[in-house]
This record gives structure tokens, sequence and C-alpha cells, in this order.
């Protein structure tokens, strides 16, 4: 009885082996002859190309596409486009009968970020070749997961500045937490770490002072202190405006 108990095993087990072996034949070749009925003819790129090509596109998606139009997948498609440098996001979707429909969101760099890279409007640090080489964008520099944190406060910054003929050129918040940015004409604006939006309504009251006043040039305008400014003038000893309680 134990021998023939044991054939039966055998036998069961053959034939479930067996059966799993016919059903994989039988997805693969299902798969094939989907393929081969229904192939992808066409990638179909859309988006607002300004940096990357639907040409370069079509050439990161095209070895993805393989499996035919419903074993392509879709994700390999995405992450292929993706891998592109100036590329941000892409969206990939099946259209019947032939076709991959691509669009793509291009990073748009607000501004040089730290050493060689760039960062977006929504802070959002993105490396490309040559960015170093990319003229006009002011240049911010802080702590690697502070990007956030300084395109917001620069946007805060270049908002307030709006109508005094004086932009952000370039902001750093370094590791202490304390804000310094280089206005137009190299005038140095040292903001502190303490409470820097009060410190900025205290520059506003003045600020149209400053820049109007004749005959002088600002070089720098320092925030850090309790209340008050220090103002420096070109060629000229520094004035303080109602200045005390001095810190870093």
């Amino acid at each position: 009885m134990k021998a023939v108990a044991s054939r039966d095993v055998v036998t069961i087990t053959w034939i479930c082996a067996v059966s799993v072996l016919l059903v994989a034949a039988f997805v693969g070749a299902r798969s094939a002859v989907l393929a081969s009925h229904w192939p992808i003819e066409w990638i179909q790129v859309s988006g607002p190309f300004e940096r990357v090509s639907a040409e370069q596109i079509r050439a990161a998606a095209a070895p993805a596409v393989g499996g035919g139009f419903l074993a392509v997948d879709l994700d390999r498609v995405r992450y292929s486009v993706e891998a592109l440098p100036w590329v941000r996001q892409a969206g990939v979707r099946r259209q019947w009968p032939d076709r991959v429909v691509v669009r793509v969101l291009e990073h748009e760099p607000l501004a040089q970020w730290n050493n060689g890279e760039l960062v977006s409007a929504l802070g959002e640090v993105f490396s490309v070749t040559g960015a170093e080489r990319i003229e006009g964008l002011p240049r911010l520099r802080g702590p690697d997961d502070a990007a956030v944190r300084v395109v917001g406060f620069f946007d805060e910054l270049q908002s307030r500045l709006s109508g005094t003929g004086l932009d952000v050129l370039s902001m750093t918040l370094t590791d202490r937490g304390a804000w310094h940015a280089t206005l137009t004409g190299g005038v140095s604006l040292l903001v502190g770490s303490r409470d820097p939006q009060a410190r900025l309504d205290r520059l506003m009251k003045v600020l149209s002072q400053l820049v109007t006043d004749p005959g002088r040039q600002l070089e720098s305008i320092d925030l850090r202190y309790t209340n008050g400014l220090a103002v420096r003038w070109r060629d000229s000893e520094p004035v303080l405006a109602e200045a005390s309680g001095g810190e870093g």
C-alpha cells in the first residue's frame, strides 16, 4: 500500500508540473499572438517643448514599447521618459488600436542651486548638462533639504522689492539659519536668522527713501538688530537708523 501511495504522489506531482508548463506555454503563445496582431505602430508625444524634443522622447520610449498594444508596460515607458534630464513628469497611456501616447512636463528653472544644479519655482532640485552656463538666473544656496524654503523666501523678497528698482541676484540660507541676499548693484542685504518676516517689514518702511537718496549709492543694509537697521553707503561710514541689540 505504501508503494502504491508513493507512486500516486509522484504521478500527481508530475501532472501538476506538466499542467504548469502547459499554462505557461499557453500564456506565452497568447501574448505572442496578441503582440503580432496589435503591435505598437506609433508613439504620440505632446508637451510644451522648450528644452527637450519629441524625437528625444520617442527615442527614450521606443525600447520600452515592445510587447504589443495589450502587453506594453506603461510604467516602464514612463520611467524611461522621465530619465531624460529636462523631463519633470510623464503621463503614458494606450490609444486604440496601435498607439502609445506620452504627455510630458518639463522642469522650468527658477534659479541656479548650490554647485551646478538648478531649482524650479516648486523647489524641485534637478541636474542637467551645462546648467552652470545658463545665463540670467539668480543664484540660490542652502542646505540640500531646504530648497522649498529658500525658494519661498526668495519669492517673498522679490515680490516686496517690486517697484523699487531692486531685484534679488542671489540668496543664501546658511547652515545656522541666517539669510543673506545680494541685490541689484551689488547691494548686500543681511537679514539674519531671527524673525525674518518682521525684519523685512521694517526694511520696507524705509527702503523707498534709501533707493531715492540723491548722490549716494547703497552698499549694504543690515537688518540684524532688535529695532531698526544699519545702512552703509559706498565711500562713507555706516549709518544706524534706530538700531539696537545687534545679533547674527
